[in-house]
């Protein structure tokens, strides 16, 4: 079980105000603050760009990308990673982090649920409908290499 900050303290104090409910700002301004901002317990992550977006991605973590090349089980490489914290340090490259890679592999190939893109022009009996299903690769992040 995670501990959060508020675990030995007592609760805030809530209160209404003409309906509105509101806290007790003394109780807030009691707590030590760098309980609160503590970078304990948190874990290594980078974020990756690939095909035209943006991931900040965990180890273990399953994310849907634009579609790559490869079969279900191949590994593949994130090279073009922008941030990388291993838990205590923060590195921004400018414009990728040097030495850094993202490892996964890729657990499904498929498509998006389908959209439909009705264009329409009124008074003028214009009407076209068409559906799109934008293809994906699930890959879930095996390890970050730093």
């Amino acid at each position: 079980m995670l501990s959060t900050p508020f675990t030995n303290m007592e609760s805030p104090q809530f209160f209404l105000d003409n309906g509105v409910g509101k806290f007790n700002i003394s109780y807030f301004l009691s707590l030590e603050l760098s309980i609160l901002f503590s970078q304990e317990g948190r874990n290594m992550y980078a974020v990756v760009a690939t095909g035209g977006k943006q991931y900040k991605v965990e180890e273990g973590d399953v994310l849907r990308v634009e579609k790559l090349t490869g079969d279900v089980g191949s590994q593949v490489a994130f090279d073009k990673v922008l941030i990388f914290s291993d838990g205590e340090n923060v590195k921004i490259g400018q414009p990728d982090v040097d030495g850094v890679t993202v490892h996964g592999q890729i657990v499904a190939q498929g498509k998006s649920k389908k959209i439909i893109v009705f264009k329409y022009k009124r008074r003028k009996r214009y009407r076209r409908k068409q559906g799109h299903r934008q293809p994906f690769t699930a890959v879930r992040i095996d390890r970050i290499e730093a």
